[in-house]
């Protein structure tokens, strides 16, 4: 049987969120917008953009995350992912007491 030849994914015009394969961590590793393949240091990185951000300021950065770390991921248009984005952010304000998981669980639930 001949081995199946890796094809990359392209993500041009997504947002993505990526998911680690360790349950040790965060399982979420970050949403990058536009992300393209590169390899760095021998290792193969997904980069691009940061689409969110614990703190605003890191927001628009340069993100990289180690492919082989991911273990699952989400595309979403990037229209799309602000849409939601948005609409989770403001259902998250008209809950004061509400303990949504953030915008990950809700677009999972979707």
């Amino acid at each position: 049987m001949e081995p199946i030849p890796e094809v990359l994914p392209s993500f041009v015009g997504k947002t993505v969120t990526f998911y680690s394969r360790s349950w040790q961590s965060a399982n979420v590793l970050g949403s990058i917008t536009s992300p393209c393949f590169e390899m760095q240091a021998g290792r193969l990185f997904v980069v691009g953009e940061a689409a969110t951000s614990s703190v605003s300021w890191a927001r628009g950065a340069h993100s990289a995350v180690a492919w082989d770390e991911v273990s699952s991921y989400l595309v979403l248009d990037t229209h799309e992912y602000q849409r939601q984005k948005d609409l989770h952010e403001k259902n998250r304000g008209s809950n004061k007491g509400s303990t949504a998981g953030g915008l990950f669980s809700f677009l999972r639930r979707q």
